[in-house]
């Protein structure tokens, strides 16, 4: 009998030994969207089919993980690209089932205003752990990564955290600007005036795949539009160096924008020229135009697009010609009175941005996620994700980070003055898509300048109405 109880004591004892280790070592699981920019690759080997290979992100989990034992980071891999993300996202977060950080476009202004995503301002405010002597974790970010502009969702708060930055350049044929005789404008006669010569060498001068965007429109604004003036006439109703959309609504309204400003109409007036110097049969659709095998045929004299293309570029067997950068040179009163002598608008935003979504709020794990984006977001953690060796190099978002010499010109735009209004278009995203075909047919002699802008502004009225009925929390009466 004493043998049994023992043996029925010891199993006990064995059990609850069990259970209690098993408790201890439990470990949670915070899943991460790092998007296609640092999704881990399964096998780093160089191939034709694999030309950038990276982990960096993994390893850095890894030693993370190491300080937090009792969680475990779980990259999950995106469903398809742009729309299709955001499509299956939005389901997800509408059922609280997204993982507990996601990548998101800064400044993720619908899921923001539908609280799927957390406010992290409280947590800018405080000191990144990890970087010894820092008081306030947002004074880590290069000023681009916080520009107002791009960061602040309209309730004037940050809901993503950058870890790298998108920027511009004009990628050029050396020796198609050799043989031409051009060289790098200085002014932006110079600089239709060196496309007219590489047009008459037989050579297309110009395009970039995102002609349609707002990029245009951004490097115009400062040279037509003084930043300071319209920001101190327009951000008025929620004071935080950001024109939001309610305030847009309100310059709209109250004839602050409008398209018969002489500076709108010269803007069209400019492009219209400009365009004589793109591929015949151009459009403004979007992806319906890429001019990147041109450009590495040697068919293209000045490709504008991305920083992120840099590599690409560099790499591509295609590419037979050594290359180089440049960035718009300015407008001059020589070429309209309406310069406002500023340089060009510097088309440069947060990059890859994580949030913090409301599957993280259920389960507790704020803080935690948290940590574990103070933890990326060191220098030194920042430049072994941007920056890793088999990997396309990004602009990183972090001050004090070592970029590639190939990148620096780029890190040193950064600090050039921000954008804050951009040539404006269609208040609304139905105006917005007339705007831009009209502005098309303008641009290919279908319309002319007076019944563009005379439809434009139809529209814009139409696009008014319509945002200030779709925005019940808006308050045209105090406008």
């Amino acid at each position: 009998m004493k043998n049994y109880r023992f043996f029925y004591s010891l199993v006990v004892c064995l059990v609850f030994l069990l259970a209690f280790s098993s408790m201890a070592y439990s470990v949670t699981t915070i899943r991460m969207i790092p998007w296609g920019s640092y999704f881990p690759s399964e096998d780093m080997t160089v191939t034709p089919d694999n030309p950038y290979p990276q982990q960096a992100i993994k390893i850095l989990a890894q030693e993370w993980e190491k300080l937090h034992p009792e969680y475990k980071i779980e990259f999950v891999r995106t469903v398809g690209q742009d729309i299709d993300y955001q499509r299956v996202m939005k389901a997800q977060l509408t059922g609280e089932t997204a993982p507990e950080i996601i990548f998101w476009w800064p400044p993720a202004e619908e899921l923001a205003l539908k609280g799927w995503i957390v406010n992290m301002d409280p947590y800018l405010e405080k000191p990144n752990i990890y970087v010894s002597g820092n008081k306030r974790w947002k004074d880590l970010f290069v000023a681009g990564a916080m520009n107002p502009f791009f960061v602040f969702a309209s309730d004037g708060h940050i809901y993503g955290i950058p870890v790298d930055i998108f920027g511009t350049s004009i990628w050029y044929n050396k020796e198609i600007f050799k043989s031409v005789g051009v060289t790098t404008p200085k002014t932006w006669d110079e600089f239709l005036n060196m496309q007219a010569k590489i047009q008459s060498a037989g050579y297309t001068p110009f395009f970039g795949p995102a002609m349609w965007s707002w990029w245009p429109r951004g490097v115009f604004g400062p040279m037509l539009y003084k930043q300071e003036e319209m920001l101190k006439a327009l951000d008025v109703l929620n004071k935080n160096n950001k024109i939001d959309p309610e305030e847009t609504a309100r310059g709209w309204a109250k004839g602050i924008i409008k398209v018969t400003d002489p500076r709108f109409k010269e803007y069209l007036k400019l492009m219209k020229e400009w365009s004589k110097y793109w591929p015949k049969g151009f459009n403004l659709q979007p992806g319906a135009f890429n001019t990147r095998t041109m450009f590495l045929q040697g068919k293209l004299a000045m490709e504008w697009s991305d920083v992120w293309s840099y590599t690409a570029i560099k790499d591509n067997p295609l590419r037979k010609f050594d290359f180089g950068y440049f960035y718009f040179p300015p407008l001059t009163k020589k070429t309209t009175p309406l310069a406002t002598g500023a340089v060009a608008g510097f088309v440069v935003h947060p990059g890859t941005a994580y949030s913090i979504t409301t599957s993280a709020v259920k389960k507790g794990l704020v803080d935690v996620c948290v940590d574990w984006l103070m933890f990326i977001t060191t220098p030194q953690n920042n430049e072994r994700m941007t920056q890793e060796k088999t990997r396309t190099k990004l602009i990183p978002a972090i001050k004090g980070v070592k970029a590639v010499p190939d990148l620096r010109p780029f890190v040193i735009g950064l600090n050039k003055p921000p954008i804050t209004f951009p040539v404006p278009w269609g208040p609304d995203s139905e105006s917005d898509a007339n705007f831009t075909r009209l502005f098309e047919l303008y641009l290919l002699d279908k319309a002319s300048l007076e019944d563009t802008v005379s439809q434009m502004e139809d529209w814009a009225k139409r696009g008014l109405d319509r945002s200030i009925k779709d925005n019940p929390t808006w308050h045209p009466e105090k406008w």
